[in-house]
């Protein structure tokens, strides 16, 4: 909100222009549809319980650590090989797609597999495959989706990425409002969505390329996954990262603490969206200057600004007012809910931490550091795991809340260390100090309205009036308009 004031005026419109045109449709649908489907999850686990919700948290993340092995980062490659050459459309969709296929069929398979040998059973195990089919389901989405960018077909690959979250969010309401909401027809209306929307992906592939022949070129493919596979295993780094935790905490403690945490996770994650939209924007045009340094740092500055800011307004609020996020979490305790709001608290540090020094693991893989990048993210992964078996059986949830500020910590300060000496970029120094003063005047001002018990709007009102006028004052506005 703030980022977006600053620069709405004038010439500053065209930075406005230019993050819009690079977010494109469909990252703006995705805003519109995050708000609802967030309200709609508190009130599933609200509805199902902190238990079964946990359950199916742990069993999600499960199946979501291995989805890498339905693609080997083949969407990345489709999209940029289409772009680049479009006569190629009809050749590699024929070489690739019947393997794809053959991957979303064995997928849910092999995830049952490792479920059994993890140590799930029963319904467990049911759930598991399900749940794995639909995670698969959308990754063929996102082939189609690859192809129909490749085409430059935005308004068709618009569509198609909203379809399931919108068709998601009308079973789920649905389910909620005639009190029918449970976990069996929860996971069946997550299915349900991923089947009507790969029905739509096939009649929107169709439309765009017209008659489809399906061959094997397994020469194809092995070419194909070789040249992605820096790329592959970073992606298979991160989902590890970001969902062990939850996978752990269900072996370790059970799944009730495990829902607590996924009500306090949902959050940050729905949060840290805004970086992932944000970044990819960035990742795009730091290769493109690659050879102006000048224009790089420019960039590499405004990006400190437009990443940070929003994150320190949401990150100081939640510290002081997590019981606005666990609203519709009323069927809960209040142990419950004391331990969810502790755990925003914690968790969004976490998110803090991002806000600063995302970008900088951004600006190594944009420039090719993908190796560096990898090695600091499997020491976060080692840690975390060693971690959370040493420390959550005796402290409980809210140490692995700490492990993951942990685990961020030392990826955002391994890129940081590594950005700043062993790269063409000046670490903007000045910038992070006024952020940092910032953070400190929104911290006393949240502190002051909760000592006076001042209601949450009025205080959201007032932490983005004076995050204006100290950007105003600090000329975080220059700082942007430099870029060009």
């Amino acid at each position: 909100m703030v980022t977006i004031y600053l620069v709405l005026s004038g010439k500053n419109l065209t930075i406005i222009s230019k993050v819009f045109k690079n977010i494109g449709l469909s990252v703006f649908l995705n805003i519109m549809i995050k708000p609802i489907w967030i309200i709609l999850e508190n009130l599933v686990q609200n509805k199902i319980g902190h238990e079964d919700y946990g359950l199916y948290s742990a069993l999600f993340s499960f199946g979501f650590i291995f989805l890498i092995l339905t693609d080997f980062g083949i969407n990345y490659y489709v999209t940029k090989s289409i772009a680049r050459n479009s006569s190629e459309t009809v050749s590699l969709f024929s070489q690739v797609t019947l393997f794809k296929i053959i991957l979303t069929i064995i997928f849910p398979i092999a995830c049952t597999f490792l479920g059994y040998l993890w140590g799930y059973k029963n319904e467990q195990l049911i759930f598991l495959f399900f749940l794995s089919l639909t995670n698969s389901l959308l990754q063929f989405i996102l082939y189609g989706k690859a192809i129909l960018q490749g085409k430059q077909e935005f308004y068709l690959d618009s569509y198609l990425g909203i379809l399931d979250k919108l068709l998601l969010a009308l079973f789920t309401f649905l389910l909620v409002i005639f009190s029918k909401i449970s976990l069996e027809s929860f996971i069946a209306a997550r299915l349900l969505s991923a089947v009507f929307t790969v029905g739509m992906g096939y009649h929107f592939l169709k439309k765009v390329i017209g008659r489809m022949h399906l061959t094997f070129n397994w020469v194809k493919i092995k070419d194909i996954i070789v040249s992605s596979l820096p790329f592959a295993s970073m992606a298979v780094l991160y989902s590890v990262n970001d969902k062990i935790d939850q996978v752990l905490l269900e072996r370790l403690l059970g799944t009730t603490p495990t829902g607590l945490y996924a009500a306090a996770y949902r959050w940050l994650d729905a949060t840290m969206m805004y970086i992932w939209i944000i970044m990819p924007i960035f990742f795009a045009r730091f290769p493109f200057y690659k050879e102006d340094n000048q224009q790089v740092q420019k960039l590499f500055n405004a990006a400190q600004l437009i990443a940070a800011i929003p994150v320190i307004l949401a990150a100081s609020f939640v510290f002081f007012y997590p019981e606005v996020l666990v609203y519709f979490l009323n069927n809960s305790s209040e142990s419950e809910l004391m331990v969810i709001q502790e755990l925003l608290r914690i968790l969004f540090i976490s998110l803090l931490l991002n806000g600063f020094f995302n970008i900088y693991s951004t600006y190594l893989n944009a420039m090719g550091y993908v190796k560096i990048v990898n090695i600091s993210i499997v020491i976060s992964v080692v840690l975390n795991i060693l971690l959370n078996f040493m420390i959550v059986p005796t402290y409980g949830v809210i140490a692995s809340a700490w492990i993951t500020v942990i685990s961020t910590f030392i990826l955002c300060v391994f890129a940081f260390i590594f950005t700043g000496t062993s790269t063409d970029i000046n670490v903007p120094w000045k910038l992070l100090f006024k952020l940092s003063i910032l953070l400190i005047l929104l911290v006393i001002m949240f502190a002051m309205c909760r000592y006076y018990d001042l209601n949450w709007i009025l205080a959201g009102i007032m932490s983005v009036i004076i995050t204006v006028i100290y950007s105003l004052v600090c000329g975080f506005k220059h700082t942007m308009l430099e870029y060009k």
